[in-house]
């Protein structure tokens, strides 16, 4: 888990170092509003997606010890923090007060949307998390949202949640299946057979959803959030399986063990670079100052590894 958590943070990393500057290759950004998949594209959902394996383990564990009352008080105060983390980050950048809606308080927001549907069943969760998708893009297809949300040019404003909060929710079943599979001690290719059929499953909502819905990124398009789940269910089964080959990648998982705190100030750094680089900076220059930034960040991680302090909201 810490990998999968550790990867998704270098990707993460990697797009604030650069993203700024016109001569980085386009594949390395966001896919502009025409529609289109690059590799920066799968940032958000997979973080969110390796963010619902751990929450499921997580709150299991806090209801088990404290009770559902303090549970639940613990899980809604962590989201209030990071939707008001990100709302007075977004107002530094911005210069000014105002509803400006970035990452942490998508993060925030779609915990508190999958917080009630850990007390579902499986089944109740995949359809609640499809049904609130199909919401959304309705709202994109015939409430007139669509351009609003493409003003917000990020995470696209507080309705946008409706699109990334299944994410989570559908990282729900998958996270008590895994857990399921290793408690009962069963087979590996158990779980590769019903990881398999989970992606097949989002296979066929995308092949579907994409004949009437284009990926499109910038609007948080059902088809986007159903093709970067498939990627994100390939992530996971490469991490499973190069676990039980018992290949380590120490640089992930020290990533991986503050992956939020990392996160949040590669955001802050990457304020630094926009004010002291200009962006027609050479390509060369560009690679030099990721690198730099992705060491110091990784250093940062290390340290905190060494003295064992993990810091989470």
């Amino acid at each position: 888990m810490d990998e999968l958590r550790g990867f998704c943070v270098l990707k993460l990393i990697l797009f604030n170092s650069i993203y700024m500057f016109y001569n980085a290759p386009a594949w390395l950004k966001h896919a502009q509003n025409s529609g289109g998949y690059y590799f920066a594209d799968i940032g958000g959902p997979l973080f969110l997606f390796s963010a619902g394996l751990a929450y499921y383990l997580s709150l299991q564990k806090r209801l088990r010890s404290d009770g559902y009352d303090k549970t639940r008080n613990h899980f809604v105060r962590r989201s209030l923090v990071l939707i008001a983390f990100g709302m007075i980050g977004e107002w530094l950048i911005h210069g000014k007060i105002g509803l400006y809606w970035g990452t942490l308080p998508m993060i925030g927001l779609s915990t508190l949307i999958t917080f009630p549907c850990i007390f579902l069943s499986n089944k109740m969760r995949v359809v609640t998390a499809f049904g609130i998708l199909a919401l959304w893009q309705l709202i994109l297809n015939f409430a007139g949202y669509e351009s609003s949300v493409i003003k917000h040019d990020d995470m696209g404003g507080i309705l946008a949640t409706l699109g990334w909060a299944p994410v989570m929710i559908l990282a729900l079943p998958i996270s008590e299946f895994s857990k399921s599979v290793k408690e009962r001690n069963a087979p590996f290719f158990s779980y590769l057979a019903g990881l398999t059929l989970v992606w097949l499953g989002f296979l066929a909502a995308f092949m579907l959803s994409v004949q009437f819905v284009p990926i499109r990124k910038l609007i948080v398009s059902s088809s986007y959030i159903l093709f970067s789940l498939q990627l994100s269910i390939i992530a996971l089964l490469f991490f499973e399986i190069k676990s039980r080959l018992r290949i380590a990648i120490p640089l992930l998982s020290t990533l991986g063990k503050n992956s939020l705190l990392i996160y949040m100030l590669s955001g802050i750094n990457s304020l630094a670079i926009i004010h002291y680089f200009p962006a027609a900076l050479p390509f060369k220059y560009v690679i030099c100052i990721a690198v730099a930034h992705i060491s110091l960040l990784t250093l940062l991680a290390k340290y905190l590894e060494h003295k064992h302090l993990y810091i989470k909201l």
